[in-house]
């Protein structure tokens, strides 16, 4: 299920959240969401991956939030955060490989502390498991520092099969 594999990406994660100040929610619980077609390592990674970039860009005192949601013959899970947000004109960039937002000169070296720094290579492993599982990844965001963003990754849900007897 889908919230076995956020919940283990959040456990994978804790690490990266030690000595923070953070508010991390999942709300509703996840259980209720129909079945998804998926590799379970592979969502996971997402999720991680989604989940840390929220935790370095979110400071102490902030929060982060996963809910997801039926629409149509999709789930859309939403992972957000009240962090520093994305600026507009970087936001077509983000997924793509080495790509790093901001200035890098602000970053910390250290990476799980706010503003950690990374490769640049994470929300693009994103989208490439989340297009080879027929979904779709973006984000929205005002770039204003506080309000955060919102990364959005829609999944089909697992279509029942019918056996002809």
């Amino acid at each position: 299920s889908l919230e076995k594999i956020i919940n283990s990406a959040l456990i994978e994660r804790d690490p990266f959240e030690h000595g923070r100040d953070l508010n991390i929610n999942i709300y509703p619980p996840l259980d209720n969401l129909p079945d998804i077609e998926a590799d379970e390592n592979r969502l996971r990674q997402v999720f991680w991956n989604l989940l840390s970039n929220a935790v370095k860009y979110t400071p102490d005192g902030g929060s982060i939030t996963v809910d997801g949601e039926v629409i149509d013959d999709y789930i859309l899970i939403r992972v957000s955060d009240t962090g520093i947000g994305i600026k507009k004109e970087e936001q077509e960039n983000i997924f793509s490989s080495f790509y790093v937002s901001g200035d890098t000169t602000h970053h910390s070296s250290h990476k799980v502390k706010f503003m950690g720094g990374g490769m640049g290579i994470g929300l693009n492993i994103v989208k490439g498991i989340v297009n080879a599982h027929q979904g779709s990844v973006y984000v929205k965001s005002s770039g204003i520092a506080g309000e955060g963003s919102i990364f959005y990754v829609r999944l089909p849900i697992k279509q029942k099969t019918t056996s002809n007897k």
